[in-house]
């Protein structure tokens, strides 16, 4: 099981995520729909600890199979990242 209680601020926009909440069970697959800027992107990318690449900063829990994964390094999250919980991002087709 994920369970996640985050909130996300960006250095120039505060609460682009707050307080959100999001549980996922064995066996479910999530995808976010929505808007352009609802935060799709800045929730996948906090789940995954990538979000110091965008300045971003998440506060909260994120629960993999019972581990915190709010405590974890980055040597520990790429052991995680794809085994354990993945991002397919939607791209652009260009002709």
């Amino acid at each position: 099981m994920l369970s996640a209680q985050l909130s996300v601020d960006y250095p120039q926009k505060k609460g682009v995520l707050r307080d959100l909440r999001i549980d996922v069970f064995p066996g479910e697959i999530l995808g976010l729909v929505g808007q352009s800027g609802s935060g799709k992107s800045t929730l996948a990318l906090a789940l995954l600890k990538l979000l110091s690449h965008t300045g971003a900063k998440a506060n909260g829990r994120i629960v993999l199979l019972g581990q915190d994964l709010a405590s974890y390094s980055e040597r520990q999250m790429r052991e995680v990242r794809g085994r354990l919980i993945s991002l397919i991002p939607q791209s652009r087709w260009r002709r």
